[in-house]
């Protein structure tokens, strides 16, 4: 990618007690990139005693370096090795390189390992929503 372009990523993740749904956006930099993303993640709202399906809440800005860059693009090579199935929770990935308004490269993955994040040279999808989740609310699916 070069500097300006996005790489949009829409991360779903469903196992035995979660559902999440994000969309992921990744804009290079000079020295880097810039992470933001929207939670489409259902939950219980207890003032309305009610779930919200498709909430669409912002979530906070992070800088990734050339080192995170490096352990995603492992990751993208391990999805792409089609790798089995075998746990109860699957992700479902789906990557656009946007160069200004038009799309020059789309993937879609699916991963039911659960290994995509044991190799410390790849980072998990989950990884780059804990660090622009706040505080209170990140954890690992």
């Amino acid at each position: 990618m070069k500097p300006g372009d996005h790489l949009l990523i829409r991360y779903q993740s469903q196992g035995c007690f979660h559902q999440t749904k994000h969309d992921l956006v990744i804009t290079r930099t000079k020295n880097g990139a810039e992470l933001t993303g929207i939670d489409h993640s259902p939950h219980y709202d207890a003032k309305t005693k009610s779930v919200v399906k498709d909430p669409k809440t912002p979530l906070l800005r992070a800088e990734l370096t050339e080192a995170d860059l490096i352990k995603l693009d492992k990751s993208f090579e391990f999805l792409r090795l089609k790798p089995g199935g075998g746990c109860t929770t699957v992700n479902d990935i789906v990557a656009v390189v946007q160069r200004g308004d038009k799309a020059v490269a789309r993937e879609k993955f699916t991963d039911g390992t659960c290994q995509l994040d044991d190799d410390p040279q790849r980072m998990g999808f989950w990884q780059l929503v804990a660090k622009i989740t706040p505080e209170s609310k990140a954890s690992k699916p």
